[in-house]
């Protein structure tokens, strides 16, 4: 019979596997079928704003996954009996659905639609952070405060995603055509800064 360790441990691998399957089909998707990679390669014109997206995704990523694997190694998940002790699993799974959307839009051409869509998608990812970190508590696990940045960052794109709607009601040329651009390397400049605070923060306490 499965012990409650052993049912945690694959529930464990089983998000592990899933999200390494994941990153590699972003990247082959990226590479071989990307609307950025096909004019960096085929059309003979360098496409920076796709490719810092993409670099960007993958750093926040890679520091997700660090985090993932030192947060379920010190708060394992909690299965039991009660159906709320999947909770967290079927969080991680939600969140690694969000990251598929967003590995997607890595291989499609940037316009207003894609940058909304990216700062909606992770909005919904520190959302579902958040949850997890309350369904967490409820376990009685000592997780901290570490939930904080993340309300902290739904806020932010919230805010972007405003200004972005409201650039477009306005201003409709600070949204059109190359600009749009402009819009995503600023929203890559946040994702590279959120990951870079939080790798910081995660190795001072979770690691060392």
């Amino acid at each position: 019979m499965t012990t409650a360790i052993e049912a945690s441990k694959n529930l464990e691998h089983y998000v592990k596997e899933i999200y390494i399957l994941i990153l590699a089909l972003g990247f082959i998707l990226f590479v071989d079928k990307g609307q950025f990679a096909e004019n960096l390669f085929d059309k003979g014109r360098f496409e920076f704003t796709g490719i810092i997206y993409f670099c960007a995704l993958y750093f926040s990523l890679t520091y997700d996954w660090i985090a993932y694997h030192s947060l379920i190694k010190r708060f394992p998940y909690a299965v039991t009996a009660q159906s709320r002790s999947l909770a967290r699993f079927y969080t991680d799974l939600v969140a690694l659905l969000v990251k598929t959307f967003l590995i997607y839009l890595s291989t499609r051409e940037v316009t207003f639609a894609h940058v909304v869509s990216v700062a909606g998608l992770f909005a919904i990812w520190h959302t579902s952070i958040l949850a997890w970190y309350y369904f967490a508590q409820r376990e009685q696990c000592d997780v901290g405060q570490l939930w904080k940045s993340h309300l902290l960052m739904v806020i932010i794109y919230g805010m972007f995603t405003v200004l972005l709607f409201f650039g477009a009601e306005y201003w409709p040329d600070f949204v059109a055509g190359e600009s749009i651009k402009l819009w995503l390397l600023f929203l890559c400049g946040i994702i590279f800064a959120h990951a870079i605070y939080r790798t910081r923060y995660l190795y001072a306490r979770l690691i060392t």
